[in-house]
């Protein structure tokens, strides 16, 4: 597998670089010095890096659509002191939680006293799922519950990311300070053909409802079936360093309309490809969007890069040269796809999707 035009044979660093300005810059102008142990067994500070892109697959049946946010209404969120924090995984850096309230829970519901035929039966078939995977809510502390509505736990990936663009203009909660990725429920990698079937149903049809209420509910079902954003505030333990706890500030799903009138989407341009030594397997999660998995045999799983990063290996100028090979094709984090199994991912490797590129864009920079 290469790199640009460079075999990649050694191990793959990943760095994180520090600072505002851009990563590749501060790499190639000398302005970080990593204490690199080398292949050769020598230990060497090195301040030269060399850039190497990654080839771009110039096809655009691989490109995804702009995504625009849109975040859970605050009726799906977990009310203060209503859930156990014992019963927790962790701070919501590894695990974020949801509810169903009770308006949404009965099919004879107000609320969908609209459907009828085909997506009535729909609707029941994903009722039935949400009702057996959900817990209900309880605290033993103030000695409270509901048995109308269900909780679901939502698994917090590896990458924490700062937030490096404008959080106004994408509709970011402004004490925001990073983003993560959290997981879809662990149970739609169990779900048989006519559940999947019902929940892509019901996400299409009611994304476009006239009712409020129906229009916030495919929003829930996308952060369940599909994962989404999760943006938290890091609440420092002792002054403004050191320490902190993250607090939620809000959830989004992806979808491809704007949540409101001139949001900013993210875009991505081109994927890049990239061997299994750049990208974790473990972090990614099976596709569940068809359209997107059908792309390819790369798109089984994907997982969420860090923002700012940079992979860096030896290549040919090392030895010579006391020069690591690098590439940061993601200023602003990205997506990343790969199949559905190591062996497959060693043998073809993986695809890159880097935030804030454009197929525009792209297509300039490649006639230059």
């Amino acid at each position: 597998m290469c790199v640009g035009d460079q075999a990649v044979e050694s191990k793959v660093a990943t760095l994180l670089v520090p600072g505002t300005e851009d990563p590749s810059s501060v790499l190639m102008n000398g302005g970080m010095t990593l204490r690199w142990e080398g292949s050769d067994g020598s230990t060497k500070s090195v301040r030269k890096f060399r850039e190497r892109r990654p080839t771009q697959l110039i096809d655009e049946n691989l490109c995804l659509p702009e995504l625009y946010l849109h975040f859970l209404h605050p009726r799906f969120c977990v009310n203060e002191d209503e859930l156990d924090s014992r019963l927790k995984g962790g701070n919501d850096n590894s695990e974020l939680r949801i509810v169903l309230p009770e308006m949404y829970i009965s099919k004879s519901a107000n609320v969908w006293a609209e459907l009828e035929g085909d997506i009535q039966q729909k609707f029941g078939i994903v009722l039935d799922f949400l009702c057996d995977q959900g817990e209900v809510p309880i605290n033993s502390q103030n000695k409270s519950s509901s048995v109308k509505r269900r909780v679901f736990s939502l698994v917090v990936a590896r990458p924490k990311c700062d937030i490096t663009i404008p959080k106004e203009k994408f509709g970011i909660p402004s004490e925001a300070d990073l983003y993560v990725f959290a997981q879809n429920h662990r149970s739609v990698s169990f779900m048989n053909a006519e559940e999947i079937d019902a929940f892509e149903t019901c996400i299409s049809e009611f994304a476009d409802h006239s009712s409020e209420y129906i229009r916030a509910f495919a929003t829930f079902l996308k952060v369940f079936f599909e994962g989404g954003f999760g943006y938290n505030k890091r609440k420092y333990v002792n002054g403004n360093g050191g320490c902190y706890l993250p607090v939620n500030q809000g959830i989004a799903a992806l979808g491809v309309n704007p949540a409101f009138e001139g949001q900013l989407g993210i875009a991505t341009g081109f994927p890049y490809t990239v061997s299994h030594q750049h990208l974790p397997f473990i972090d990614t999660v099976p596709v569940t969007i068809s359209a997107i998995s059908d792309m390819s045999e790369r798109h089984a799983r994907y997982g969420l890069c860090f923002t700012r990063c940079a992979c860096v290996w030896e290549g040919d100028a090392y030895a010579s040269d006391d020069t690591l090979d690098f590439h940061c094709v993601l200023p602003h984090g990205g997506f990343y796809y790969v199949p559905a199994n190591l062996k497959k991912y060693k043998e073809i490797g993986g695809l890159v999707y880097a935030f804030g590129e454009d197929r525009k864009t792209t297509n300039q920079v490649m006639s230059l």
